[in-house]
């Protein structure tokens, strides 16, 4: 639910409401719990002070921005939360119904900017991208970056420790792709914090910063994926699309 949000935000331009919801419990549950997420996902389309404030989920009576949910837990209830940010709202009981309280206002970027805004450079398009998401481990080698490459992908995203550096035996793979112009973003797998470039040793941040490797701060590797599949098959540039990312 968290990348199809976050797909629809970046996508979609409109200043309406649009809210994804949907439930952690099935009907045949007597806790289920999705006829009444759907019932204040109605209440808040209603709230006009969320219009324009892009896609937002809501699920267990919060509010959340597509760019930042999460889902956190594989079975409660509260699976959904914002780690970075928090929620943008929250549901408040009361006499008639009760209404939803919105707690912040959500920066919102999408890609139907005009390529200027995206720092020119605009790529060629590309119909349906071929994106493979990699995770970084202890011991691993470029098997599978060369792997990727074998496959003819048009973009790679890896997922690297907490602070984004990958194994030094991703290295060699790392630097064909990008001699190749193959996009190669890094997120960190950590839910908070982003990849850093305090250290300079072959894939460590500074390194991979130097050799062309894009930071795609702020995101984890699933919406990583979502914003370098809509930048190439958008024609937009990959790397100006995930800069922008990082500083909204």
């Amino acid at each position: 639910m968290a990348e199809v949000a976050f797909f629809l935000d970046l996508a979609v331009s409109t200043t309406k409401s649009l809210i994804v919801t949907g439930a952690m419990n099935s009907p045949e549950s007597e806790l289920f719990d999705g006829g009444q997420n759907l019932i204040r996902s109605i209440t808040l389309a209603r709230t006009s002070q969320v219009a324009g404030l892009g896609v937002l989920v809501c699920m267990n009576d919060h509010v959340h921005s597509a760019r930042y949910v999460e889902k956190t837990d594989a079975n409660g209830i509260h699976a959904f939360e914002s780690p970075q940010s928090g929620p943008v709202g929250r549901f408040i009981p009361g006499s008639g119904g009760g209404y939803f309280r919105i707690l912040s206002t959500p920066s919102r970027w999408t890609l139907q900017a005009e390529h200027s805004q995206l720092g020119g450079g605009v790529a060629s398009v590309v119909v349906e991208p071929k994106i493979w998401v990699l995770k970084a481990f202890l011991g691993a080698g470029s098997e599978l970056v060369q792997a990727a490459l074998d496959a003819d992908v048009d973009g790679l995203i890896i997922e690297g420790f907490p602070s984004g550096e990958l194994p030094p035996g991703m290295v060699p793979g790392i630097q064909q792709a990008i001699a190749l112009g193959i996009p190669v973003a890094v997120t960190c797998d950590a839910q908070g914090g982003e990849p850093t470039d305090l250290y300079a040793g072959p894939g460590e941040g500074a390194w991979l910063r130097e050799n062309g490797a894009i930071f795609a701060a702020g995101i984890p590797a699933g919406k990583a994926h979502v914003c370098m599949y809509l930048a190439l098959q958008g024609g937009h540039n990959v790397r100006a699309a995930l800069t922008q990312l990082q500083h909204n």
